[in-house]
């Protein structure tokens, strides 16, 4: 059973190293062309995560630890994004005809209403526009927490709660469809679906069969190539709302049952590495790449100046930063001791 939790994560771990190499690539050199898909399957497993986790607290002790969830969350995520302002800062003064020098605040503002404001057209921070992804996530960890538990109060359980988060995905998908870009919460909302479905006896056949699981995750592996290298140009929102159902049949069939395919593809070493340290790489290439990009530099010196600063950044990040602060405040005794004097909610 270790075993396949260590698999498990180190399947998932792979599949976040594509993703962040897909955006990298299509940040720099342009190719692929919808590289930009990498961020569908960053929202879905993240969503898929996330979400196991609430449900799994209220399953086992019926509350959810609202405070030492945002203290994980934060410990994760802000150690990087303040790397990544003053990297931007640092960019912003020796290059002041490239990047204005920004507030801390307005930075840190660009956290939770970037993705908005990109949807209405109004200025934003142009080495920094990337953040509007973490925007999307912000917005998700305020709301859903929330939404589950009052769901929860309300005594909707599984089968309840799945099919409000499919109605939700559904108009999401919708509003996207209808140009409403902020709207980015399909994959979250799809993902949080997906540990609802794991009891599902239907679900279960289909991806503990051997035979079945191996044929869905050539298939997923396969459509997530085609999506990413040849997407459709004339139906962007079906490359996203695909790679994202794409996305999902990866997940069951890794957590699932193990195979020689997902370990050779998705557990190998420089899948799990860049993994690893995705969230700082994708922080930190973008401000560079922008930089480079405003200046007129050829798409194979983006890449090349791009590589050589920010995959070492990120992995000193990752070792350095992000790693210690994880292990710090994600203990036993720091989520007591944030339950102590944070607000616990308490279901009936």
């Amino acid at each position: 059973m270790t075993d396949i939790k260590k698999n498990r994560i180190s399947a998932l771990d792979g599949l976040r190293g594509y993703a962040v190499l897909a955006v990298f690539l299509y940040h720099t050199l342009d190719v692929p062309k919808s590289g930009h898909l990498g961020v569908d399957i960053f929202f879905v497993l993240s969503g898929f995560l996330i979400s196991s986790h609430l449900y799994q607290q209220l399953s086992t002790c019926g509350t959810i630890d609202l405070s030492g969830f945002y203290l994980k969350r934060c410990a994760r995520l802000l150690p990087a994004f303040f790397v990544a302002c003053v990297l931007f800062e640092a960019i912003a003064y020796c290059f002041p005809s490239s990047a204005s020098l920004e507030s801390p605040l307005k930075l840190l503002s660009l956290l939770f209403v970037s993705n908005f404001l990109s949807a209405s057209g109004q200025e934003q921070v142009g080495l920094m526009n990337h953040l509007w992804t973490l925007s999307v996530e912000w917005q998700f960890y305020l709301l859903w927490p929330a939404v589950l538990f009052g769901l929860h109060k309300l005594r909707l359980r599984g089968r309840g709660i799945g099919w409000i988060l499919l109605i939700t995905f559904i108009l999401a998908v919708g509003l996207k469809a209808h140009g409403n870009q902020f709207a980015h919460f399909d994959g979250l909302l799809v993902g949080s679906l997906l540990p609802l479905l794991t009891s599902q006896k239907v679900v279960k056949r289909a991806f503990n069969n051997r035979i079945c699981n191996a044929a869905l995750l050539s298939a997923s592996i396969s459509a997530l190539i085609l999506l990413i290298l040849f997407p459709v140009p004339q139906f962007t929102m079906f490359n996203e709302v695909a790679t994202s159902i794409a996305t999902v049949a990866l997940i069951f069939c890794t957590t699932f049952k193990q195979s020689g395919i997902s370990r050779l593809v998705l557990a190998n070493r420089l899948a799990q590495y860049f993994g690893r340290i995705s969230y700082g790489l994708y922080l930190y290439h973008f401000p560079i790449a922008a930089l480079l990009y405003v200046n007129s530099f050829p798409r194979a010196k983006i890449a090349l100046v791009a590589c050589v600063v920010a995959i070492p950044l990120a992995d000193v990040s990752w070792r350095c930063l992000e790693q210690p602060v994880i292990r710090r405040f994600g203990n036993r005794k720091s989520q007591r001791a944030a339950a102590a004097f944070g607000r616990t909610w308490k279901a009936p």
